[in-house]
């Protein structure tokens, strides 16, 4: 009889099965994401820390999850649409991108190191680095350190969207129509962002997450713009 033990995962969704159970979609670093079945009156809220174990008869089927909830990282942040529409939408980027049963421990790596500052300051600014890592588990990670056209490190404001690489200013001006906008802190970390470039960073993000995933993004995303 198949079964994982599940030191510490992640609950990305619950979705109601039938009176006395919920279909569950759990996140952990050494086994990625698990769906089950998992039989209680109440469904742990998403971003809810669990652990224990899913078992099956056989490992093709969908198996149900035995669980402990540790922590519901979203109740703390019920009275906050901007925090919370950030937790959740980190929440459905990985349901909807990363294939089953994969371990992606750098990426649960990236969303740890999001929830750790939720209650900072500058959340969206790690919210977007987070979509960053998830770009590049996807294979999709972006090249913003040298400029596609000719090599230079400087002035860099832009990024091509077909190659998803840098563009500098001189370079990419007599197309910047057709460019996307590089915010500065994307570059450097250390720098705080504006809501506009936090913005045009979540745009950024976005347009290759929807060109190399063809998701529709979660609608709770558009908040983190406003």
């Amino acid at each position: 009889m198949p079964k994982i033990e599940i030191n510490l995962g992640f609950v990305l969704s619950a979705k109601r099965y039938n009176d006395k159970s919920f279909i569950l979609n759990i996140f952990s670093p050494e086994h990625g994401r698990y769906t089950g079945l998992y039989r209680a009156k109440n469904a742990p809220q998403p971003a809810t820390f669990v652990q224990g174990r899913w078992q099956a008869r056989l490992s093709e089927q969908l198996g149900t999850f035995y669980l402990e909830q540790l922590n519901a990282f979203s109740i703390s942040f019920l009275d906050d649409k901007k925090r919370l529409a950030a937790l959740l939408s980190a929440c459905y980027l990985i349901e909807k991108t990363i294939p089953e049963r994969q371990p992606y421990p750098e990426l649960y790596s990236a969303l740890q190191k999001f929830l750790t500052t939720l209650t900072q300051d500058d959340f969206l600014k790690q919210y977007v680095f987070f979509e960053m890592s998830l770009l590049t588990t996807l294979g999709f990670g972006l090249d913003l350190k040298v400029c596609a056209n000719n090599g230079c490190t400087q002035n860099l404001i832009y990024v091509s969207p077909k190659s998803g690489r840098a563009v500098c200013q001189t370079c990419g001006k007599p197309y910047q129509d057709k460019l996307l906008k590089l915010p500065t802190f994307l570059q450097f970390p250390e720098k705080s962002a504006t809501l506009d470039e936090i913005a045009q960073a979540l745009i950024l993000t976005g347009f290759f997450l929807k060109q190399h995933t063809g998701i529709d993004l979660p609608l709770v995303r558009e908040q983190l713009m406003r």
